[in-house]
């Protein structure tokens, strides 16, 4: 499983390099609960590039604790995708899917992550975002983006 991560990540990063000084990008705070046997609560920042025609690729780090008690960390590498076009104000809609890694107890799992979301503003200098989805369980994620896009040429 741990191969077919790293191949995961090594795909999306020379898929989208050659596009990343095209539009900007972005910084994100947020919290992050896995719903599973033992669910995962986690606040973390994360990264992203927005590239053109509606396409982010982001990374995420967080911390926290699961309810059966113990500290837990996660990793995730997303693309997403902005079904709403490029505009001012109100709320976008987006599709993103990637991979995750989570270490807790001294194990390690790799798993795929599909989600939904919406974000405020999310061309003109960001807000608020939430996500649901799977990945490692029923995956719900909150939080701000603060967002900076190149000028239009």
């Amino acid at each position: 499983m741990r191969s077919a991560v790293l191949v995961a990540l090594l795909l999306i990063v020379v898929a989208v390099r050659p596009a990343a000084a095209q539009r900007g990008w972005d910084a994100q705070g947020h919290v992050v609960a896995l719903g599973r046997d033992s669910t995962l609560v986690a606040g973390g920042v994360g990264a992203g590039l927005r590239l053109g025609r509606g396409l982010r690729v982001g990374a995420t780090l967080s911390a926290g604790a699961l309810t059966s008690g113990g500290a837990a960390g996660r990793g995730e590498a997303l693309l997403a995708y902005h079904v709403s076009p490029p505009r001012q104000g109100g709320v976008g809609v987006y599709a993103a899917a990637g991979v995750a890694g989570e270490v807790h107890g001294g194990e390690t799992r790799g798993l795929i992550v599909a989600l939904i979301g919406v974000e405020a503003r999310p061309w003109n200098g960001g807000g608020w975002f939430g996500e649901g989805g799977v990945g490692g369980g029923v995956r719900v994620a909150a939080g701000y983006r603060l967002i900076r896009l190149a000028p239009r040429r």
